[in-house]
């Protein structure tokens, strides 16, 4: 045989290949389905795209209504939760164009194996994964629901302490975090195997990463496979206290501390009494942050409180909770001399006198709160106690001998108030009566200075603006009506409610409080 003989019937051999090819790819129009393509477990040979549509969709609502059942087992054992939802519930959907584009570019390539197939007469199964959805904050959504359910905070060791500043410690308690994005990797794990057809039909347990410990929820004995639903262990988080018993040992001495008197109705004392009650006791740890509001909570009569006097636009009305913003003003001087940031913090409309003029804190639930933040390495232990008609706040932690607060006062402006003049025809002609004595306006400034050793000191102002309330004259029918001048205090002397005297470090002394807020 010659040497020509064979490159012809090469030749002939592969052109006769080629020709095959061609001829086979003629019958695959491309708007139809190659031979032997399945999505999952449907077949979709020789469909054209809108029957395929068709078939898909049908697969996607089969795939979308499966049930996922997610379960949780508390460490210590005890009751099982689960919580069943639809694929759609937890955000996760097929998208049927992009499957069926994907299904028409499969079984289009390779041409060996299509003359493979042409020749033996029967076409390759080739099992294409729908393409998935995720829509990722619909499934946040949905684990959200049962979060609250799981998470439990983390208890810090309950700690006391007596008059004469001894502590008292007891243990904490670790809480529980479930891991929000690790169940959600697991959820759409599981999906993916389901849509690709690896799910036995008995359903799966999906487990969380090494790094995470999964609640060991077990298939219970009315087992997912009757309904095919697939489990997921719920993934969760052990959560330390922020504050240890070793953190307790190392406060050894108070920081800052402000007493003031507390005056006025037996109502009034009562309610400074239940915010003391609530705020004794609260244990700081480093960076974190002391909200009023959140630790009192709301001021209302099923909690105890009753009608005492109020600011409300500079004015004294009667309102559930008066006095309260006694225990603010009160705690607020005590984080001041301790050297604590403040995070949030308004003055009164008017001064008041039981704290240092411009060194007020007013709060209203759900308006205004004051915060600060224990911005040291140590925790923070708030002694609050009021006993008869004293208050008392005391601030615990580790002491520095080396670190002095100073305050003092560097400017004080004051503006004088009107006097409005109303009608009341219930009042003899010509007489005049006070019906609110009103104020006069200040402009306060201090300055903290922190001196700590081998550190520069750290000076800020704290900035109060208390705007003039106008004196309000009630007069009888034919007197005069037109404004009064203002009075003015001689030079030299003091207001009414005088302002205190410059503080400097712990040696703020306290006055007389007029009733009020």
């Amino acid at each position: 045989m010659s040497r020509t003989f064979l490159v012809f019937t090469s030749i002939t051999v592969v052109i006769a290949a080629c020709a095959l090819v061609v001829v086979a790819y003629a019958h695959i129009p491309a708007d139809q389905i190659a031979p032997g393509v399945h999505i999952a477990s449907v077949d979709l040979s020789g469909m054209s795209r809108e029957a395929a549509v068709t078939a898909v969709s049908a697969l996607a609502r089969d795939l979308e209504s499966s049930k996922f059942t997610l379960q949780y087992v508390p460490n210590a054992g005890g009751h099982e939760y689960s919580w069943p939802f639809t694929a759609r519930e937890l955000g996760v959907s097929v998208n049927v164009d992009a499957t069926v584009t994907k299904a028409l570019e499969t079984g289009r390539d390779g041409a060996a194996n299509r003359v493979s197939e042409i020749l033996h007469g029967k076409a390759e199964t080739r099992i294409v994964g729908p393409v998935s959805n995720i829509d990722s904050e619909a499934m946040r959504v949905s684990l959200k629901k049962i979060a609250h359910v799981i998470n439990r905070a983390a208890v810090n060791p309950r700690v006391s302490v007596n008059d004469a500043g001894v502590f008292t410690c007891g243990h904490g308690k670790p809480g529980v975090m479930m891991d929000i994005d690790a169940c959600a990797a697991a959820v759409t794990a599981s999906w993916t195997r389901r849509m690709e057809g690896h799910e036995e039909e008995s359903g799966a347990k999906d487990t969380a990463a090494n790094s995470a410990r999964t609640s060991g929820a077990q298939n219970s004995d009315n087992s997912n496979s009757k309904d095919n639903s697939t489990s997921v262990a719920v993934v969760t988080h052990d959560v330390e206290p922020n504050v240890t018993p070793d953190d307790i040992a190392k406060i050894d001495g108070a920081i800052g501390e402000m007493k003031t008197r507390i005056r006025g109705t037996s109502q009034r004392v009562r309610n400074v009494t239940i915010a003391t009650q609530h705020i004794n006791g609260t244990l700081l740890p480093p960076d974190g942050i002391f909200s009023y509001n959140k630790i009192v909570g709301r001021r209302s009569e099923e909690g105890g409180y009753q009608k005492a006097i109020v600011f409300v636009k500079g004015r004294h009305v009667e309102d559930v909770g008066g006095g309260i913003c006694q225990t603010a003003s009160t705690l607020y001087n005590a984080v001041l001399k301790a050297g604590l940031k403040v995070i949030r913090r308004q003055p009164h409309c008017t001064p008041v006198v039981y704290v240092p003029y411009g060194l007020d804190a007013t709060v209203a639930y759900g308006a205004v709160d004051f915060q600060f933040q224990n911005d040291s390495a140590f925790p923070v232990y708030i002694y609050a106690r009021a006993k008869g008609r004293s208050l008392t706040f005391r601030l615990y932690s580790k002491s520095d001998a080396g670190r002095k607060v100073v305050l003092e006062k560097v400017k004080q402006s004051t503006s004088p108030n009107g006097v409005t003049v109303v009608q009341d025809k219930t009042l003899a002609p010509g007489k005049r009566v006070v019906k609110d004595k009103g104020a006069r306006g200040y402009h306060i400034v201090w300055r903290r200075t922190i001196i700590e050793s081998g550190k520069p000191p750290r000076s800020e102002t704290i900035t109060s603006h208390y705007r003039p309330i106008s004196e309000i004259v009630a007069v009888g029918p034919g007197a005069q009506t037109r404004p009064l001048a203002p009075v003015q205090a001689p030079s030299g002397v003091a207001p009414l409610l005088s302002p205190h005297n410059p503080v400097r470090g712990p040696g703020v002394s306290p006055q007389p409080i007029a009733p009020g807020i």
